[in-house]
């Protein structure tokens, strides 16, 4: 755990005393002086100690650190998750549907840790110390659609807690089917060899709200995986912003962690799921081989003056962002999938970062 609270919040609530010094000590020890002692609070020493502008502190307690119950006067900390005091507690997307992840977003003031409850059978309930400010990506499989839960963050410091809770909705998995249009289109499970994935990573269906936690091209940093001879076809709607002057990208590294080997990936953003051949998808720049950590899929909204380098999108259109991993050369259908699993991996892996420049 890295616990991350802001001290310039937590100091002038946490003693009952008018002043202070704090020193930075060289063995990572922040050192509060207040008329009735010392409170010693143990850094994290790979996040370094800053002295802001306006004179507060910002540093990150070691982890399992708390305001001490005894010595000196911690009665006044204070720990609050209202939106007055600079707190915040949140779901998207909510409603939710069944399997796909909800992303549970939160920072407290004055908080060393956090924890979860209310929806059981989930990574949210408390099983891991959650930070004091933070996102989880939770999946709802174990939940039982058409019913709401009552979901609680409860954050401390010591014994001085505050919680709130939302009310998450659980609505069936109502995917729409492809657009019009798609009827007879090619697609990569045409082929015996490829299937389209429904599990990529947190059990989410194959759509980008259900996957990033936000709708296109907005999105947290997803963590993708998929097993040999598959693909993912992530839906999305754009916006009617995405307009002249609206360009994006996706960063990827190769590989997702150290179960998940790296591979050829070979990208594509159609308005049909799974289109891989270069012959059914009109633009060719929207079709692109990434093979190194740092490569990006760059697209700009309809008419933009980069139209000629970038996969151009029209607004308020149905697309799917197609992900596979191949050994083959762009355009040999059906590609050849990446031996993932050589290197002792289980599957191929990559984390995909939307980045919505808007220039």
């Amino acid at each position: 755990m890295n616990n991350s609270p802001r001290f310039a919040a937590l100091i002038a609530a946490l003693l009952s005393v008018s002043t202070y010094t704090a020193v930075a000590q060289t063995e990572k020890t922040l050192e509060l002086e207040t008329d009735d002692g010392t409170i010693n609070v143990p850094l994290d020493g790979t996040v370094p100690l800053r002295v802001l502008g306006d004179g507060d502190i910002s540093a990150t307690a070691a982890e399992g650190f708390s305001c001490p119950t005894g010595g000196p006067s911690c009665e006044d900390v204070q720990v609050s998750l209202l939106t007055d005091d600079g707190g915040s507690f949140d779901a998207s997307p909510n409603p939710v549907a069944l399997g796909s992840g909800v992303s549970f977003s939160w920072d407290s003031l004055g908080a060393w840790s956090c924890s979860g409850a209310g929806l059981p059978g989930t990574t949210w309930n408390g099983i891991n110390p959650k930070r004091p400010r933070g996102q989880q990506m939770v999946n709802t499989s174990s939940l039982t659609a058409g019913d709401s839960y009552t979901v609680e963050l409860i954050c401390s410091n010591g014994p001085v807690t505050d919680s709130r809770t939302l009310v998450l909705e659980v609505q069936e998995d109502t995917a729409p089917p492809p657009p019009e249009g798609c009827e007879g289109v090619g697609e990569l499970s045409d082929y015996a060899e490829w299937t389209e994935s429904t599990d990529l990573r947190f059990g989410t269906p194959p759509s980008w709200e259900g996957s990033f936690g936000n709708g296109f091209p907005k999105g947290n940093t997803f963590e993708l995986k998929l097993d040999k001879g598959e693909y993912a076809a992530l839906r999305f709607t754009t916006p009617s912003y995405i307009g002249a002057a609206s360009t994006g990208q996706i960063n990827g590294e190769t590989s997702a962690s150290q179960s998940y080997g790296p591979g050829q990936r070979l990208m594509s953003i159609t308005p049909c799921p799974g289109q891989f051949n270069p012959a059914e998808i009109d633009d060719s720049r929207c079709l692109i081989a990434q093979m190194n950590t740092g490569d990006q899929f760059k697209w700009v909204g309809a008419g933009h003056s980069q139209a000629q380098y970038r996969c151009e999108l029209e607004p308020d259109t149905t697309y799917f962002l197609n992900i596979l991993f191949s050994e083959s050369p762009t355009g040999v259908l059906p590609p050849v999938q990446s031996e993932c699993a050589s290197a002792g991996h289980s599957a191929c892996g990559m984390k995909l970062e939307p980045r919505d420049n808007n220039s």
